[in-house]
């Protein structure tokens, strides 16, 4: 992935490109999904065989990501459930902790980063902003968890994490992440932003992805199908990914696992975790990164952009805004 020179990059308010379903095949052409799809790879490459419970090094910057997601989890102390526990209900309380975060970003990220950093704070913000549901909709879903791969991504890309950060951006700073991403779903009762028949998770995606790559080759002589096991799951959640994001579907659903999570269920028919993880990230890219209904509200900067790679042709299936017949 080529790293972006903060000194030499105009940074700019990120926007909304992806404005018709026209756009979507354009987008994998990009330089911003190259990166990210890149990136995630190089993700789940980092952590194949490793339990989150295992001593993995936590560089600083890590560990400042992971201050940032406390105080965020903090937050949550001066705004309570206020819906009197009503399910999928309009809660104020959400509005009013997400408009904390969103008057406080500014500051945040300048205590997360080094000065030479700040002009990039101006496209991190938005990726942050978005990561964690939307308040007028009170929702969440796999957008937003792939807004906050972009945050990370683009921090990765400006120099403030490194190649010895990986291990840690998944197993400490994505996990952190899922845990207050639950709280809140929990805890104000958000809606799934979007109800897909094939969907593996209401919420999420991710922990399957790199919780898959922990498995290859795991030294419990676990197989996929053990995730349908109730008994096996609590006793790995604090191990593997997968484990705990299934033991979160146990925790919020009730009836047969075959019954709610029946593409989940299906995956268990996978004979290896190396066959399953493959077949997981294929399926990352069809069901969220080139879906309509998700990246229409992806944002593109400089450092998620929408340029067309060089190395595509115009003939390659790259549009522009230029080319009338696909706006809106």
């Amino acid at each position: 992935m080529i790293r972006a020179c903060v000194k030499e990059t105009t940074f700019i308010e990120p926007e909304v490109r992806i404005t018709s379903i026209f756009r979507v095949h354009p987008f994998t052409f990009t330089e911003g999904y190259r990166y990210l799809t890149a990136f995630i790879r190089d993700l789940n490459e980092a952590v194949i065989g490793i339990r989150t419970s295992d001593d993995v090094l936590v560089p600083t910057s890590s560990s400042s990501l992971l201050r940032l997601l406390d105080i965020l989890t903090g937050w949550l102390n001066d705004f309570p459930q206020g819906n009197s526990g009503e399910e999928d209900g309009d809660d104020p309380a959400f509005r009013q902790w997400h408009s904390m975060l969103h008057k406080n970003l500014s500051s945040l990220l300048e205590d997360l980063l080094r000065p030479e950093f700040y002009p990039a704070i101006v496209e991190l913000s938005a990726y942050l902003i978005d990561s964690f549901g939307r308040p007028e909709e009170n929702d969440y879903g796999v957008g937003n968890e792939a807004s906050f791969l972009i945050f990370l991504m683009c921090l990765y890309r400006i120099g403030f994490l490194e190649n010895d950060d990986k291990k840690a951006i998944v197993l400490r700073v994505f996990d952190r992440y899922l845990k207050l991403s639950r709280t809140l779903q929990q805890m104000y009762h958000m809606r799934p932003a979007i109800v897909a028949q094939f969907a593996i998770d209401d919420y999420h995606f991710m922990p399957y992805v790199w919780g898959s790559a922990q498995l290859i080759e795991n030294r419990a002589n676990l197989v996929p199908e053990s995730y349908a096991d109730r008994t096996t799951v609590e006793k790995f959640a604090k191990d593997y990914l997968v484990f705990d994001a299934i033991h979160y579907i146990f925790q919020i659903k009730k009836g047969e696992f075959h019954e709610h999570s029946q593409e989940l269920w299906n995956i268990t028919a996978i004979h290896t975790w190396d066959r399953m993880n493959r077949g997981l990230l294929r399926m990352y890219e069809a069901e969220v990164l080139q879906k309509f209904s998700v990246v229409r509200r992806f944002r593109f900067g400089a450092l998620f952009s929408f340029e067309r790679r060089d190395d595509v042709p115009q003939e390659g299936g790259y549009v522009t805004d230029e080319d009338s017949d696909l706006n809106d």
